[in-house]
Formats: structure tokens, sequence, C-alpha cells
């Protein structure tokens, strides 16, 4: 991999519900500031495997999770070979572990999200939360480890920004 320390500048990005509406609207983010962002890591629970898939061509992460088993097998023979895959309930929170992100973009709905968001505070690496469930279930216990580990939890929804 290579990382910011050798030589690549970009800020390295895992988005997690990259095919929802807070996702793509990050990977738009992404593709105007391509000179300071990089994807490293893509999750999708895979109800939209093509645009998964879209954006896998265009951003060329490093790892895609995908939640629903059975559309991970699908989509498997259709990456690149340096695409690493991860499937299963636990896949996003691997992913983290695998592509070494320095932002999470925490955008997995429901309780789903909560696991990726507390594995990426406990990691120290910064999550820009757009899960408000995730602060409802745990806000205390994701609080108190971004505190601990030093990692920034940043409001990237309307609701969390209007509170922050």
């Amino acid at each position: 991999m290579t990382s910011r320390a050798e030589g690549d500048p970009r800020l390295r990005l895992a988005v997690l519900g990259s095919t929802g509406s807070v996702g793509q609207s990050s990977l738009r983010v992404v593709r105007q500031h391509s000179d300071r962002l990089r994807v490293v890591g893509l999750a999708a629970r895979g109800g939209q495997p093509e645009d998964l898939l879209d954006q896998v061509r265009e951003f060329s992460p490093r790892v895609v999770a995908i939640t629903d088993a059975s559309v991970a097998a699908t989509v498997r023979p259709r990456l690149p070979p340096e695409t690493e895959l991860l499937s299963g309930e636990d896949a996003a929170v691997r992913l983290i572990e695998r592509c070494e992100p320095d932002r999470v973009v925490a955008a997995i709905v429901g309780a789903a999200g909560l696991p990726p968001v507390h594995a990426a505070l406990e990691a120290g690496i910064d999550v820009a939360l757009a899960n408000k469930e995730a602060l409802v279930v745990a806000g205390g216990l994701l609080i108190r480890t971004a505190l601990r580990t030093g990692a920034a939890v940043l409001p990237v929804d309307s609701e969390h920004a209007a509170l922050h």
C-alpha cells in the first residue's frame, strides 16, 4: 500500500454506505478534490451492485466490502484482480482494518453502522459521521472511545451539523 508517508499526500478515505445518497455525495467531493483525497475502501450492503462496480472502476479502491454474501459472489468476478473483496455482516469492520484509511465516512444506515464506526474510532481513525442511529444507540461509548484514542467525530449530515 502506498501511504501518505511514502509520497502520496492525499487523505485516504473509506466510504461506508458508498451507494447511498451520503456516500454518493462524498464521492462527488472526492472527484472535485482528487488532488487531496483518495478512496482506499468502499462498503455497501449490496442492493445496488452495478453502482458499486461503477465506483470501483472510477476510484480503484484497495478493498471493497459487501454485506450481502450472495451479491458479493456475483460481484467478485467483475472486480479488478488487485481489489480485495470482503463479504458478510462484519465486512465493513474488516475493511477498516485492511485498507488503513486516514478518515472513514460513515453513511451506513441504522444500527448496522455502529460496529464499523466503533472499530474506526478504536483504531484512532477520524470518522465523518452521517449515521445518527450510531449516536442514538451508543453515543456515550463512541464519544468516550474517540476521546481515549484521539480520533475525531465529524458531523456530516444536516442534523449532526446543526447540533455540532
